[in-house]
């Protein structure tokens, strides 16, 4: 896997380093099988490619490598091919180099340093071809710059969907874990309070009672499935239809004489239909006055 570096590397000066081309060249000829192969081959790759021989010394460069690192026109020939790459990749290619047998290939992803010391993250292939006695290697190396600009894109991008995941299955564990918490909490209200009220209407003789309890449990019912704030309050339900009415003329202010005269009943009957009124809805020895408590109870307008 390509490595990336904070800083750049300073190259080791390796003997015979500071030789003048020429010197070098007749330190170490390049022999005329050499110089074929090298015709054949390097002039028509887009890539870096070196002829080396069994020291690791560059015998031959094609264009493409010469463009790259040597674009100064130096002389890359008889230096060690080790000089070109980061120094962390140094000693795996020259245990590779010197492991390899005949027509054997070897391929790393390396760091290279170009004429500028700048990294340049490669894939190296590296093959052994001995001709006439002779031991030599074929180096060519493929920039990879695009491909792992492509691929820290493609981490970065993982990374993010990753977490998207992650946030999205939290958000789905949330709403299941609502939509549970919200069915249980409509189950026990529909156990608190329209159980009772069916109850009542079962027992209840009077077609008409029977007609308003089933209106009242309709209501609220409607007000649950649709989210109505406005819906009968189920507070509300505990009570019969005489005392509901009774809630709606208490809401708006009528006094108990008030209420008896337009139901037709007595103001005693009136009275005691208070006390249940407050006693079914929890407010008997509390000081809150009825009307008020109904002041704040949807479902009586």
């Amino acid at each position: 896997m390509t490595n990336d570096h904070d800083s750049i590397p300073v190259r080791e000066s390796l003997p015979g380093a500071e030789e003048t081309a020429d010197a070098r060249n007749a330190a170490s000829p390049i022999p005329a099988d050499a110089a074929a192969v090298g015709d054949a081959i390097f002039e028509t790759s887009s890539d870096p490619m070196f002829l080396l021989d069994e020291e690791r010394r560059v015998l031959q460069a094609n264009p493409a490598a010469l463009r790259l690192f040597d674009p100064d026109g130096r002389g890359v020939e008889g230096r060690d091919v080790v000089e070109l790459l980061a120094a962390e990749h140094r000693n795996p290619f020259s245990a590779a180099h010197a492991t390899l047998d005949n027509d054997e290939t070897w391929t790393a992803r390396l760091t290279a340093q170009n004429s500028s010391g700048h990294d340049l993250p490669v894939r190296a292939q590296l093959r052994r071809m001995d001709a006439d006695d002779q031991c030599l290697y074929h180096l060519a190396l493929r920039d990879l710059t695009d491909r792992t600009r492509l691929e820290r894109g493609l981490e970065r991008k993982s990374r993010e969907v990753e977490g998207m995941n992650l946030a999205l299955q939290s958000m789905v564990r949330s709403a299941d874990e609502a939509a549970t918490l919200a069915r249980r909490e409509l189950i026990e209200e529909l156990r608190r309070d329209l159980l009772p009220a069916l109850e009542r209407m079962a027992g209840e003789s009077s077609p008409e009672l029977r007609r308003s309890y089933l209106e009242m449990i309709r209501e609220r019912l409607e007000g649950l499935s649709e989210g109505d704030p406005e819906s009968l309050s189920p507070l509300l339900l505990r009570l019969t239809p005489r005392e509901l009415e009774i809630c709606r003329l208490i809401r708006t202010g009528r006094s108990g004489s008030e209420i008896a005269d337009l139901l037709s009943s007595s103001f005693e009957t009136i009275q005691t239909h208070r006390k249940n009124i407050r006693r079914k809805l929890g407010l008997r020895g509390r000081k809150l006055s009825l009307a008020t408590f109904l002041q704040g109870q949807p479902g009586l307008d």
